[in-house]
Order: structure tokens, then C-alpha cells, then sequence
């Protein structure tokens, strides 16, 4: 999952005016953060580590100062390198008084001066903070959060064992739902730390009921009294044993869980590998082509001169001006273009025709100018000079048979080119 987060990072080109240098950055720190989250302590951790702060800083050199991702990102390293958390709590202050936050946003906010303020050992503030971050988080359609199990771990140093409980399982039960699996770790560490609590509880119940069974022997007046107390704390007990065999029960159900979440991984690493020797092929065949076209540009310089030495510069004018040669090249690269581009999407044609009315169908194996229009645009070329560009025709041409496309499906126009992406 991570190999394939990071190669994919690694593929964006990082230049062009849609590049954004600070998303570039904050997607390797979060990628980088989770990983260090979930490795066990020792180098490779610190290593995760060192990354995410040099990401960090690349972030902050090119951020504008007065985003809140700037504050984030220095609040996020003094919290690392024992910085002034007072100056974090003063800036982060100054974001979350703002009415034109999103909710996201108070969220992360949030978090960060709950942070702020646990440095400072505040612990009531801290838990204010936290609870505020969790409320926002609940409030997002998203169950991949963080600061409830954060919450619940706080409550459960506190004494506070039931809440802490409840927040946990909640936790886990949205990070199961949402297959995060960084997420279901971090919670099943907490839940297995208040399960022990809970056995430790139990173990005073039970102490304490022996004690009282042993004062019953000595009085008959307190009998009633003792029995029932006895009573209320065995059912206090079998709570407690309920509870912890439900726990049990989830945690055999996490595992399976984890089971089934591996043998999928298995199953992706499997197809990207797939993926990897099929882009390797196709490498190779454009290299090729790339190779042969050089040659052939090499043969025409060299028929070129021979006919200007041989036949004199009005032949040489008269082989120019002739488009026959260009005609030949244009249709031998779109047949090459056809082939490579059908052997990737092999049911091109049939998904195509699937959502245009009968007589728009195309009846041949072999795309034509339309539908090679349709081939451009699924590998996300959508502009219509780029498009009028490759396929050698006039950008009047692209608008018009973009339109006539639309017009002959059987879905609504604007949702035809978006059906077209999805093809596979």
C-alpha cells in the first residue's frame, strides 16, 4: 500500500503550471507519517521520521505565511523539536477564532492546540481540544479519523474507563468499516490496554467480594446488608466479564479482518507487478518506434539531398510540397496508435458503442477518426488543440465531432466524456 502510494508520488512530474510544489510536499509528509506511525521503534522509524521533517521544511519554504498550512507546519515542528508551544497556541488561536473556518479545518486546529497544550502539560485544555476535534470530526462524512482514539486514550489515563471504552469501540468499529488498517493498529493497541483495565477491575471486584464474604461470617445483623452488596457487584462483574468477552469476540473478528485485508494486498502487489511488465513492454515498443521514426526522418534528409544534387531544387520543391509521404506516416502511426492503445483497453469499441444509440454504433474492429477522438480523450488528453494536434485535424473538426458524440448518446451529454474515463 505505501510502495504504491509512494511510486505514485514518484510518477507525478514535478514541474508545469498545474504542479503544486505545497500538495506535492504534504502528500509525502502524510505518506511518510503514517508510515512512521505504524513501524516499530528503531531505525527505520526514526528514518520515517527524519523524512517527514525534511518534507516538512520543503513545505514550509515554499508555502505563503499566511496559510493555515504555514502554522500547521511550524506548530508540527516545534512540537517535534521541543519548540515554544506557547508561540503554536498563540498563532493557531488566531486560525480557529476565524468564522469562515471549515469544519475540516477547525478540526485540524483543533488538534494541533490540543497538542500545543499537552506540551504545556495542561491537561484540561488538552481534553477541551480534543473533544472539540472529535466533535468535528464526527460532524465529516469521513470515518478515517484520528483524534477520538486519542480522546479515549486520554480518558482512559484519566480513570475514565466506560467513556473510554465506548470512544474505542467506536473508533474501531468506523476504521474497520473504512479498511483503515494504520488506523485499526492504532486502535487496537488502546482497546487492548482498557481491556487489561477492565481485567484489572475485575480482579478488584472479585478481591473485594471475598473480603466481604469473609466479614458475613462474623455477624448476622450485617448479613442482609453484605448479601446485598455481594449481589450488586457480582452483576457489576458479569458487566464487566460480558464486556470483556465481547471485546474478545471483536478482536478474533479484527484479525480475520486483517486476515482477509493481507490476502488482498497479496492480490494488488500481484497485478501491479502485472502492471509493471506490461508498462515495461510498452516502453520498449515506443522506444522502438521512436527509434524507426528517427531513421525514416534520417532517409528523407538523405533522399532530399540526393534529389537537390541529382534533379536540381525544382524537384526538390516539388518532393515537398507533396503530402503523400506525411499522409503515409500519419496512418501508419494511427494503426501503430490503434494496436497499442486496443491491446490495453481491449473492449474499447464494445463499451463505447454500448452508450451511443444503434446507427452511431461502429461496426468495425478498427478505430476511426471518431472514436480515435474518444481513445484521446480516455487517455486524458480533453483540450481541442492538443487533441486537433495528434490526430491532425482542424480544431472546428474536434468541437464538432465532440458534439455530434454527446448528441448520439443514449446517458444525458454532459455525463458521456466522464463514462468514457472510466472505461477499462
Amino acid at each position: 500500500m505505501y510502495k504504491a502510494a509512494a511510486d505514485q508520488l514518484e510518477a507525478i512530474p514535478a514541474h508545469g503550471p498545474e504542479f503544486d510544489s505545497v500538495d506535492y510536499y504534504n502528500c509525502y509528509l502524510k505518506l511518510y507519517h503514517t508510515m512512521a506511525q505504524t513501524a516499530m521503534a528503531g531505525p527505520l522509524q526514526r528514518e520515517y521520521r527524519r523524512l517527514k521533517g525534511l518534507y516538512r521544511d520543503s513545505v514550509l519554504l515554499v508555502v505563503d505565511r499566511n496559510r493555515l498550512t504555514c502554522t500547521l507546519m511550524r506548530h508540527d515542528k516545534r512540537y517535534e523539536e521541543g519548540g515554544d508551544p506557547q508561540e503554536s497556541i498563540r498563532e493557531l488561536n488566531a486560525f480557529f477564532s476565524r468564522n469562515d473556518n471549515s469544519t475540516p479545518n477547525k478540526a485540524v486546529i483543533a488538534n494541533s492546540l490540543a497538542d500545543a497544550y499537552g506540551r504545556l502539560g495542561d491537561d484540561e485544555q488538552r481534553l477541551r481540544y480534543l473533544t472539540l476535534t472529535a466533535i468535528y470530526d464526527l460532524e465529516v462524512p469521513s470515518l478515517a479519523y484520528s483524534a477520538l482514539p486519542r480522546l479515549a486514550d486520554l480518558l482512559f489515563r484519566r480513570g475514565d474507563l466506560v467513556r473510554a471504552n465506548r470512544y474505542i469501540t467506536r473508533s474501531l468499529d468506523d476504521a474497520i468499516d473504512c479498511n483503515s488498517v494504520n488506523r485499526i493498529l492504532i486502535a487496537s493497541r488502546t482497546m487492548t490496554e482498557i481491556n487489561q483495565s477492565f481485567m484489572q477491575e475485575i480482579a478488584r471486584h472479585q478481591h473485594r467480594l471475598y473480603l466481604l464474604l469473609a466479614v458475613m461470617t462474623g455477624t448476622i445483623l450485617l448479613l442482609t446488608g453484605i448479601l446485598v452488596f455481594t449481589l450488586r457487584q457480582k452483576r457489576t462483574i458479569k458487566q464487566l466479564q460480558t464486556q470483556h468477552a465481547n471485546d474478545n469476540e471483536r478482536l478474533r473478528e479484527l484479525n480475520e479482518r486483517l486476515s482477509v485485508i493481507n490476502r488482498q494486498q497479496e492480490t494488488i502487489n500481484d497485478e501491479l507487478s502485472k502492471a509493471n511488465t506490461v508498462k515495461d513492454k510498452y516502453i520498449r515498443h515506443y522506444m522502438q518506434l521512436s527509434t524507426l521514426y528517427i531513421n525514416k526522418l534520417e532517409r528523407f534528409r538523405v533522399q532530399l539531398f540526393k534529389t537537390f544534387n541529382t534533379h536540381g531544387l525544382d524537384r526538390l520543391l516539388r518532393e515537398l510540397r507533396s503530402p503523400s509521404s506525411t499522409e503515409r506516416e500519419y496512418k501508419a502511426f494511427f494503426n501503430e496508435f490503434d494496436t497499442v492503445f486496443l491491446s490495453i483497453y481491449p473492449d474499447f469499441i464494445e463499451q463505447v458503442n454500448a452508450l451511443l444509440h444503434e446507427t452511431e454504433r461502429l461496426k468495425s474492429t478498427k478505430l476511426n477518426t471518431e472514436f480515435r477522438l474518444l481513445a484521446v480523450i480516455r487517455l486524458g488528453i480533453t483540450d481541442n488543440a492538443q487533441i486537433a494536434q495528434f490526430l491532425h485535424i482542424s480544431i472546428n473538426t474536434v468541437y464538432t465531432y465532440r458534439n455530434r458524440l454527446r448528441n448520439a448518446a443514449t446517458i444525458p451529454p454532459q455525463e458521456f466524456e466522464k463514462r468514457i474515463l472510466e472505461i477499462r
